[in-house]
């Protein structure tokens, strides 16, 4: 329900559902979806450009997955920090993140969270005027995210075309 509302742009509603799944997860002391619940919190805040408290939300999320032994959702929520750098200005810091990201999900074998990370770090140096280095990082992206066959891999096609068409 709160994934559907997020998706209509009723943040607040989302948020709510996000707050009340997290308080029963800790309730029950289950430290693996409460991090699933606060990396959700985060993205929501993300969709809104609220960086600090995407910021709190995705390292508490990495906290708490790391205690709980999920590095799936640890390699998620470190991703989601370097979106909050990186939205926030702090491009030297998401890149490092992003690439410490694509390093653990490379290590768990999760493809899409690596495509997402790897697309961070293409999209740090495209910021930083290095074009030939992000579009190294995009045709990267761009094979993951196509082997998995979802949908990102459309929109970082268009990234590459356009900036072949601008060389």
């Amino acid at each position: 329900m709160a994934e559907l509302q997020q998706y209509k742009g009723n943040y607040g509603a989302a948020i709510a559902i996000y707050r009340t799944v997290l308080s029963t997860y800790r309730s029950i002391g289950d430290l693996q979806h409460q991090a699933y619940a606060l990396a959700d919190i985060g993205s929501v805040y993300r969709s809104t450009e609220r960086w600090d408290e995407t910021l709190a939300h995705y390292e508490e999320a990495a906290s708490l997955a790391e205690k709980a032994g999920d590095r799936y959702e640890y390699s998620e929520a470190v991703c989601g920090i370097a979106d909050a750098h990186f939205g926030s200005g702090r491009f030297d810091l998401a890149l490092e993140t992003y690439q410490r990201a694509a390093r653990i999900a490379g290590e768990t074998e999760c493809l899409y969270v690596k495509a997402k990370a790897t697309n961070g770090i293409a999209e740090t140096f495209f910021h930083a005027r290095n074009s030939e280095a992000a579009r190294i990082y995009w045709r990267e992206a761009y094979d993951m995210f196509a082997h998995i066959g979802v949908p990102e891999a459309a929109t970082v096609e268009i990234r590459l075309n356009a900036l072949d068409e601008s060389s």
